[in-house]
């Protein structure tokens, strides 16, 4: 027997052809042969052509299911916000049957517990959110295949304002606005647009703001003391705007504006391990009304507070906060907040300062290996090295006689090597580390060469 051209076998020690796909018409020939007892006599061969169809089996689909969903945009009824729709836009076509037809293709949301037919919508679904869609078709043999794929949504306008976070007057001629991007943003909030304008006045044009950061803000200049200013904002994704936040602000006493706090540093030399005595001082705010009250000043590490204070602003009043047993090169953050008559507070600006580098509190690790001639020395860095290591010093010597010092500037790790000792001796290696505050204890480690063989 062959099928589809291949090779002849014998039935029935073969009787199988295999390498077909599912429901394939196969064309097979068939050819008997008949073997005579006689000596030299002819074989007869009878041929025919049989058609047999490989089973059915279960559909195939396409590899990318979610390039066949098609979304829209639409109101519900006795809804205001936009939702999306969706239907799943697979044709028989599309499919590998493996049988004669498609009886059905259906889907649903994963979580749904009834499938609808393809030509239906999923209504009512989020923008910009993810969704598991749950595919199954099946041909007429009853044979199905279920595929499950995840979406995310068309981007739609953010459903509501951006969110004030503060709005006030900022001095006698300007207000500030700060704010963040809506609650529901449906998409990637990619631009914002603002004006500002006294009440009953004509309305300016939009100013743009393209590149915005998750908190944005905005001083707006140019008025007069009393007046009434509005302002409107609105967020926009790829798919437009979204509906404004807007209000007014009067335009009174602003916001105090604070100078620079100035630090200065004295090392505490009588501690085991010394450490700096940090003082903070600072000038008078700039009031923006008509006087300071008060000024809290907070310093933190990490998010360690390690003081908190409150200060009025009298006549002769301290502007100054001493803090003791600072670890060197080490970062800390300190806060100031000034507050004026009309109680309103400074912007909040946090100051990042690194102390001073002291020296090394500890020698570099220090490890040997000896052999007959031959020292390898390995230097480590400082557990507390305070800074920024810039060198190491060291040098070996044996018994009495001190070696030759030598100095390396990127040593970490690294293996040295010094040869021509003597065997049998005793070997006395040391090293320090260097940053730019000075030396670190020396580290001393002793070693003896073998007896030469």
């Amino acid at each position: 027997m062959s099928c589809e051209n291949r090779d002849w076998v014998d039935i029935p020690s073969n009787n199988k052809s295999c390498g077909f796909s599912p429901y394939q018409l196969v064309s097979c020939d068939i050819r008997a042969t008949r073997v005579s007892n006689s000596p030299g006599t002819q074989h007869s061969q009878t041929a025919r052509a049989v058609s047999v169809r490989t089973q059915c089996a279960a559909p195939s689909l396409p590899s990318d299911l979610s390039s066949y969903i098609r979304q829209y945009k639409y109101t519900p009824p006795g809804e205001s916000n936009a939702k999306v729709r969706l239907d799943l836009n697979l044709l028989d076509s599309d499919i590998v049957v493996n049988c004669r037809s498609i009886s059905s293709i259906k889907y649903k949301l994963k979580e749904d517990r009834e499938y609808i037919r393809n030509t239906q919508y999923i209504l009512n679904l989020l923008p910009y959110d993810d969704y598991t869609i749950e595919v199954k078709v099946i041909n007429n043999a009853n044979d199905q295949t279920t595929v499950s794929f995840t979406f995310r949504t068309m981007t739609l306008e953010p459903y509501d304002a951006p969110v004030i976070v503060r709005s006030t007057s900022y001095n006698k001629t300007c207000v500030y606005l700060k704010w963040k991007e809506p609650n529901q943003p449906n998409g990637v909030i990619s631009k914002y647009r603002h004006r500002y304008y006294i009440k009953g006045q004509s309305v300016p044009s939009w100013m743009k703001l393209n590149r915005p950061s998750q908190i944005n803000s905005f001083i707006a200049c140019g008025f007069n003391f009393g007046d009434l200013v509005t302002y409107e904002i609105a967020a926009g994704t790829s798919a437009g705007f979204g509906p404004l936040a807007t209000g007014d602000i009067r335009v009174t006493c602003g916001l105090p504006i604070i100078p620079e706090v100035q630090t200065s540093y004295v090392t505490q030399d009588l501690l085991e391990k010394p450490k700096h005595e940090m003082t903070l001082t600072w000038e008078e705010a700039e009031a923006a009304c008509d006087s300071i009250l008060y000024y809290n000043l907070t310093v933190k590490h990490g998010e360690k507070t390690l003081s908190h204070d409150h200060y009025l602003e009298v006549e002769g009043g301290t502007r100054e906060k001493v803090l003791e047993d600072l670890d060197p090169y080490t970062n800390y953050t300190i806060i100031l907040i000034a507050v004026n008559n009309a109680l309103n507070q400074s912007i909040h600006k946090p100051q990042y300062i690194l102390t001073p580098e002291l020296a090394p509190y500890d020698g570099p690790g220090l490890s040997i290996e000896v052999n007959s001639s031959c020292v390898t020395l390995s230097l480590q860095r400082p557990s507390e090295p305070n800074g920024v290591i810039l060198s190491y010093s060291y040098n070996c010597g044996y018994a009495s006689t001190t070696g030759k010092e030598y100095q390396t500037e990127n040593a970490d790790g690294q293996s040295i090597t010094m040869c021509e000792f003597p065997s049998a001796e005793r070997i006395e290696c040391s090293a320090t580390a260097t940053n730019s505050a000075g030396n670190s204890p020396v580290n001393t480690m002793i070693g003896y060469t073998e007896i030469a063989s």
